[in-house]
């Protein structure tokens, strides 16, 4: 969703990712090593093993949601059925933080719309 650029190159990301992989090292210290928290790096993996090398390379566009997919999402989540990181994994959503802006939309009462390009963030209490 959003237009944000690594710090570390994909080449970088690539390396981190293949390295938890492998097993040869853990996440917490390929998170400490990159400097940045462990679910970057877990999202690193994720993106890659559902695109490959693609998936890692910075994002260039928003990606869009429908308001369907935003509300099976919550409910999913809500109900109990998975996690913040299984419910992004199934419903295909960037990061636990976009989702977490939904469940607070929804939980608040708002009208969950579709994703329209260059939309402000919303603080989450996720």
């Amino acid at each position: 969703m959003s237009k944000r650029r690594s710090n570390h190159t994909l080449n970088e990301r690539i390396e981190a990712v293949l390295r938890v992989m492998e097993g040869s090292v853990s996440v917490s210290r390929i998170a400490k090593e990159y400097a940045v928290d462990r679910t970057t790096i877990n999202v690193w993996v994720r993106k890659y093993k559902e695109n490959g090398g693609d998936g890692l390379k910075d994002s260039r566009t928003w990606k869009g949601y429908s308001s369907e997919l935003k509300r099976e999402a919550v409910e999913f989540y809500l109900n109990g059925e998975g996690s913040l990181r299984t419910t992004c994994e199934k419903f295909n959503i960037s990061s636990h933080s976009v989702l977490c802006q939904w469940i607070n939309q929804y939980t608040s009462g708002k009208e969950i719309k579709s994703t329209s390009k260059g939309r402000g963030t919303v603080k989450n209490r996720c």
